[in-house]
C-alpha cells in the first residue's frame, strides 16, 4: 500500500497516532464516516482522496494482558470492567487504495461499508460539482462485485487466466484498466459492464408512507396513506440507488413501511410532468394537497399522499390505499395541487446489491444447463445410432425380400417347366396343327 495514513484514537487520548490501537479486546464495529476529498487547486491533490472513520467498541476485561500502550493501561484500571470504550481507526489516502484496504480488514461490515461509501461519495460529488454520473474508481466497483461473486481476487485471477500482479495492482487502485478490460470482467461477473466504470446513481428518500396505520410523529398525526417526512424517521436510509433507466435530475423517492403488505419496504420513484391529469386515472401516484385552515393551528398546510387516483364524473378526485387488504379503502379527497405518476415501485433487495445466493443459483444453473447439454446430446447420439440401425435393417429387410420373390420366382418357373413336360398334348390335336 502507498502513501497510506492508518492510526487510532481512543475516546479518553485526543489525538491519533499509529501507537493508540487498542490490541488483545475484542473490538465490535459500530459505523463508518467517509469523507472525500477532490483535487482541487486550493487542496493541491491531483487525484482523489478519502479519510474513512471506523468507530468501534470494546471493553477491557476479561483481556488483562490487553497491549494498548502505557496511557491507554493506566486508564483502563481506572474503569469498570464492564464499561465500553470508544475507538476510531483512520485511514488517509487516495480513495483507491484506502477503499481496497479497508474492504480486505472488514467482514461480516462489507455491506455496510460499500452502502457507506457510495451514498458519501455520491452526496460529495454533487454537492461539489453536480455531476450525476460521475466516472468510478474501477478498482472500488472491480472488488465490489468480485466481493459479491464470493470470490477472492486470486481465484478471479485464475478465472479469467490472468497474471495476479497485474489483477492485484488494479484492485488496490494502482492501475486503471481499459474499456476492453471492462467487458471481460464484466462478463466473468455476470453484470453490465457500466457498473464497474460509472458510480450508481442515487437520489434522496424524503419521506415514507404506511398503508394500515396511522403515524404520530410530534404534534402532527399522519394518516393510511399519507407521506410523512424521512427526517423524523429513526433508521432513515438518507438514499437509494436508481435503475439508470429511469434516472432523471428530478426524479423522487419514497419508501413504503407496512409490514404485513406486499408492498412493505419497497420504493416509489416519480417525478413531476406537465402529462394532464385526467390521462393518470386509475395509476399509482403521488400527490399533493393544500388546506389553508392548517396554518392557523401551526401545522403544514400541504400534505402528501400516495395510492391509486381516480376521477370520478363531475371531476371528484379520490386517492385510493393501493393495499386491497387495508381497512382504510379511500385514503382522501381532492382537489390536488399537483398529481405525479409513479413510474415505477422496486423491492429493497432488487435495488440492492445481489446477494450471494444470486450467484449460488447461477452456478447451479449452469451446472444443470450443463447436465442437460449433456444429456441432450447423449440422446441425440443414441437418436442418431437408432436411425443408422433402422437404416440397415430396413436395408437387410428389403435384401432378404428381393432374396425371397427371386427365390420364389425361381421355384415357380421350375415348378411350370415340370408341368409342362407332364402334360401330354394327344394325336388328334397335334394332326390338326
Amino acid at each position: 500500500m502507498k502513501k497510506l495514513e492508518v492510526s487510532w484514537s481512543v475516546e479518553y487520548l485526543k489525538d491519533f497516532s499509529s501507537k493508540n490501537e487498542p490490541t488483545g479486546v475484542v473490538k465490535k464495529l459500530e459505523d463508518f464516516q467517509i469523507d472525500f476529498q477532490l483535487p482541487t487547486l486550493l487542496s493541491g491533490l491531483k487525484e482523489e482522496h478519502a479519510t474513512v472513520y471506523i468507530r468501534y467498541t470494546f471493553k477491557p476485561a476479561p483481556f488483562p494482558d490487553a497491549k494498548t500502550g502505557v496511557l491507554v493501561n493506566n486508564y483502563l484500571k481506572k474503569i469498570h470492567p464492564r464499561t465500553e470504550i470508544n475507538c476510531t481507526q483512520k485511514i488517509y489516502g487516495k480513495s483507491g487504495e484506502v477503499y481496497a484496504f479497508v474492504l480486505d480488514k472488514i467482514n461480516a461490515a462489507r455491506d455496510l461499508f460499500i452502502s457507506s461509501w457510495n451514498i458519501a461519495k455520491n452526496r460529495k460529488y454533487k454537492a461539489m460539482i453536480g455531476v450525476p454520473f460521475p466516472q468510478a474508481k474501477t478498482n472500488e466497483k472491480l472488488l465490489e462485485k468480485v466481493t459479491e461473486h464470493g470470490m477472492t481476487p486470486k481465484r478471479f485471477a485464475e478465472k479469467l487466466d490472468k497474471d495476479y500482479s497485474n489483477l492485484f495492482r488494479e484492485l488496490k487502485g494502482q492501475k486503471q484498466f481499459s474499456l476492453q478490460q471492462a467487458l471481460d470482467y464484466a462478463k466473468a461477473l455476470d453484470c453490465d459492464p457500466v457498473e464497474l466504470l460509472f458510480e450508481k446513481t442515487r437520489c434522496d428518500v424524503w419521506g415514507y408512507v404506511d398503508l394500515y396505520n396511522s403515524n404520530e410523529l410530534g404534534d402532527e398525526t399522519f394518516n393510511p396513506c399519507q407521506i410523512y417526512p424521512a427526517a423524523n424517521v429513526t433508521n432513515n436510509i438518507g438514499s437509494v440507488v436508481v435503475p439508470r433507466d429511469i434516472y432523471t435530475p428530478n426524479i423522487k423517492a419514497i419508501r413504503i413501511s407496512c409490514e404485513g403488505s406486499h408492498m412493505d419496504r419497497h420504493y416509489a420513484f416519480y417525478r413531476k410532468t406537465d402529462v394532464a391529469k385526467s390521462s393518470m386515472n386509475g395509476k399509482l401516484v403521488v400527490v399533493g394537497k393544500e388546506d389553508p385552515r392548517l396554518e392557523e393551528f401551526g401545522y403544514e398546510p400541504t400534505s402528501y399522499w400516495f395510492g391509486i387516483y381516480d376521477i370520478a364524473k363531475g371531476g371528484v378526485q379520490t386517492i385510493y390505499n393501493p393495499d386491497r387488504f387495508a381497512k382504510t379503502e379511500k385514503a382522501v379527497k381532492g382537489p390536488f395541487t399537483f398529481v405525479a405518476e409513479v413510474i415505477s415501485v422496486m423491492s429493497e433487495n432488487a435495488l440492492t446489491k445481489r446477494s450471494q445466493e444470486y450467484y449460488e443459483m447461477n452456478a447451479k444453473a449452469k451446472e444443470f444447463f450443463a447436465i442437460h447439454e449433456k444429456q441432450r446430446q447423449q440422446l441425440e447420439l443414441s437418436m442418431m445410432k437408432l436411425r443408422d440401425s433402422m437404416a440397415k435393417s430396413e436395408d437387410m429387410l428389403h435384401k432378404m425380400t428381393r432374396a425371397s420373390i427371386e427365390a420364389d420366382k425361381k421355384e415357380l418357373k421350375k415348378k411350370l417347366k415340370l408341368f409342362d413336360d407332364d402334360i401330354e398334348v394327344p394325336d388328334f390335336i397335334k394332326k390338326r396343327a
